[in-house]
């Protein structure tokens, strides 16, 4: 019996421990979400640097900054996580709509709600925002890969 009282008294603890391990989880996850999508991003711009090994080259002998080099496949990585981000948000909100249409019924008997709603759109935006910075991350990433000097060849 005093076992029982003594376990209804940690409770509240109980439960914050377990509330913090799954925000660590999340986090984690989170960041491991992020680190792969910063080298698929990075993979993507580095083909185009290869793609554009021409230019780049020129573009070195003609005595271009390396900034000036590398600031194209920057912008084009933070274009990527843009439009991945958007097209990852479009694509949910469409399941959502789908998923209203279809499961309305079951969503009100099992959860008792009338309404499914989507992200606020502060959230949404910071979605976005944290595709773009990915994106900008890889794209650095990927444009480290040009030289400093050019090759002769």
């Amino acid at each position: 019996m005093e076992a029982l009282h003594l376990a209804k008294a940690y409770r509240p603890g109980v439960h914050a421990l377990h509330d913090l391990t799954l925000s660590v989880g999340i986090g984690k996850f989170v960041c491991v979400l992020a680190v792969a999508a910063a080298l698929t991003v990075a993979n993507i711009v580095r083909l185009a640097c290869v793609a554009r090994s021409d230019e780049i080259e020129i573009m070195r002998l003609v005595g271009a900054p390396l900034t000036y080099v590398r600031c194209p496949f920057v912008l084009e990585g933070i274009l990527q996580g843009g439009v991945g981000a958007s097209v990852a948000l479009a694509l949910l909100a469409a399941g959502l709509v789908a998923g209203e249409l279809l499961y309305s019924d079951v969503v009100r008997q099992v959860l008792g709600a009338d309404v499914m709603s989507f992200l606020p759109p502060a959230l949404g935006a910071l979605i976005v925002f944290g595709g773009m910075a990915v994106g900008c991350v890889g794209g650095l990433v990927a444009s480290l890969s040009t030289r400093e000097t050019p090759t002769s060849g």
